[in-house]
């Protein structure tokens, strides 16, 4: 039963409430005036001229493989200390769906296809002004559209290849796949674009796995897919050829090279040999933690009355047994809090229960089928079962 810190019985776990509907856009305070652009004259056109510049570059790209729709995808970045959040509404309204808004502010919109003539009639009734109040014959002060005063116009731009390619992968591959070896059978996880319901989620994994189904050369196939309220994911392993491909899919927003996890296996197995008196049972009631790592060691003398549960989360092998110790060390501290405490006293004693999910294979690394965020729901979902609870 998991307890708040605040009440001192376990604050080496505290436990941190996660919002479960996070915004989905990024708030800004407005900036304090409205900034200057030349009016209205001047700044529509210019914006409007942009537009078609994006239009252009889009529709003259390659038709992409047989099955696969083209989308447009672009990037509108905005004057420093601009919100979002009114330009966002006005750019849903165009037909463009905000599916994603960068730390920076800019906003990263997506339409079905190359086509933006709702958005260029908004910047032409911005353009035009205010209309006439009917009652008192004089104009409103502003327009709808007047939020298109925030867009930083010259550097809007097509959401492109090097966009698409994580730091870790352009370390390989460079920062535009100019690097990529055309016959080497790569590995990555890919994020697409969640256009706001699960269902186009599932559209644009469609896209994916059709590319990657084209004509396959050996080892290339979709390993592992994830649909979620907010998160679409792919891991697909391709050869070159096919991952410059996947590069230039508008539905991308990243591929990467699967995550890696990085600690010190020398530092874990660095202890010190010393007899301690085993603890004993904690009580039906006390603490349960789940620790997600590299599995744990049961039979430890300190930790195996503190065990509850040991399961791999893993396709390679189902052993929950640690080969490392990283694990083990963490279940530790997650039991006992201040092991060195411990250690001065000659003695462990601990409330808490602890249940292990094993999600690193003997590589240390994530596994090789799975996307980390599957391996991840796969052990929360085990270990919410009501075997191990009380």
């Amino acid at each position: 039963m998991p307890h708040p810190s605040e009440d001192g019985r376990y604050p080496h776990l505290e436990l941190v409430r996660e919002d479960p509907n996070p915004p989905r856009r990024r708030q800004s305070p407005p900036p304090p005036n409205r900034p200057e652009r030349g009016g209205r004259g001047v700044f529509g056109p210019q914006l409007r001229t942009r537009l078609d510049e994006i239009e252009r570059i889009a529709q003259a790209r390659p038709r992409p493989p047989a099955g696969i729709q083209p989308h447009l995808v672009f990037r509108v970045p905005l004057l420093a200390n601009a919100s979002s959040a009114g330009l966002a509404e006005r750019l849903q309204r165009a037909g463009a769906a905000v599916v994603g808004v960068e730390p920076d502010g800019a906003i990263i919109a997506f339409r079905d296809e190359a086509n933006l003539a709702a958005f260029r009639d908004g910047v032409d009734q911005y353009t035009l002004g205010p209309r006439l109040n009917q009652e008192t014959g004089l104009p409103y002060q502003s327009t709808a559209w007047d939020v298109l005063e925030v867009i930083d116009a010259e550097h809007m731009q097509v959401w492109g290849r090097s966009d698409r390619i994580g730091s870790r992968l352009a370390r390989e591959i460079g920062a535009d796949g100019e690097a990529i070896a055309v016959d080497r059978l790569y590995v990555v996880d890919i994020e697409l674009w969640h256009r706001g319901t699960t269902a186009l989620a599932r559209q644009s994994l469609d896209e994916v796995r059709r590319l990657v189904q084209n004509a396959p050369a050996p080892g290339e196939r979709v390993r592992d897919e994830f649909a979620g309220d907010m998160l679409c994911l792919a891991k697909v392993s391709v050869q070159g050829s096919k991952l410059s491909q996947l590069l230039e899919l508008d539905i991308v927003a990243e591929v990467e090279l699967p995550p890696v996890a990085v600690f010190d296996v020398s530092m874990a197995n660095r202890v010190t040999a010393r007899q301690f008196p085993s603890p004993p049972r904690p009580p039906e009631d006390g603490a349960r933690v789940c620790v997600v790592d590299s599995g744990i060691v049961p039979q430890h003398p300190l930790l195996t009355n503190n065990v509850g549960h040991y399961e791999s989360i893993l396709t390679t092998t189902a052993s929950g047994t640690d080969e490392h110790g990283h694990g083990t060390m963490v279940a530790a501290i997650a039991i006992f809090g201040d092991v060195r405490v411990g250690y001065e006293a000659g003695h462990f004693e601990s409330e808490v229960m602890v249940f292990s999910a094993r999600v690193l294979n003997e590589r240390n690394g994530f596994d090789d089928e799975q996307l980390t965020v599957r391996q991840m729901e796969r052990a929360i979902e085990t270990f919410k079962a009501e075997q191990y609870r009380y």
